[in-house]
């Protein structure tokens, strides 16, 4: 860090062009989007004061995360050492304790997530975390499939 403060940002394109350049993952352009336009929301509160609905910026919220945690629990996690997950896991069960207060994310996560939770309808209970109908059992642990979770 500098303490002249001398440095450029990346931007929020510039940022998505990096990751994908680096990784050669393909992001879907519906998450893109979603993440530009909550980074558009957060720059218009911190620098002019935010005039968009409350309800507007929870269901663009709630589309970041429901691309977010599964990006993290895909992507970004399965690449870290036992100490980097192991702070990863305990930020993350921390973020998912707070899942429960964003009703629009809930009710899109488990839109999204109906289908395929049929599938192990008996093998489905509710998840102590999330306080949704979500954790799988079976396989090496637990999985909840709502804030993609691996529950111990």
């Amino acid at each position: 860090m500098t303490d002249s403060a001398d440095f450029d940002s990346c931007s929020t394109d510039e940022a998505f062009a990096r990751l994908t350049r680096i990784t050669g993952l393909a992001l879907p352009d519906k998450a893109v989007a979603a993440v530009k336009k909550l980074a558009r929301d957060r720059n218009a509160l911190q620098h002019y004061g935010l005039t968009a609905p409350a309800a507007a910026v929870e269901a663009r919220t709630a589309d970041v995360l429901n691309f977010l945690l599964p990006f993290i629990s895909d992507h970004l996690v399965p690449g870290l050492d036992q100490s980097q997950k192991a702070d990863v896991e305990g930020t993350m069960y921390l973020v998912r304790s707070q899942l429960q207060g964003i009703e629009s994310f809930l009710t899109k996560r488990m839109n999204e997530l109906r289908a395929g939770l049929q599938d192990v309808q008996d093998r489905t209970v509710f998840c102590p975390e999330c306080a949704q109908q979500a954790l799988v059992l079976g396989g090496d642990l637990p999985s909840c499939r709502l804030g993609v979770a691996r529950c111990e």
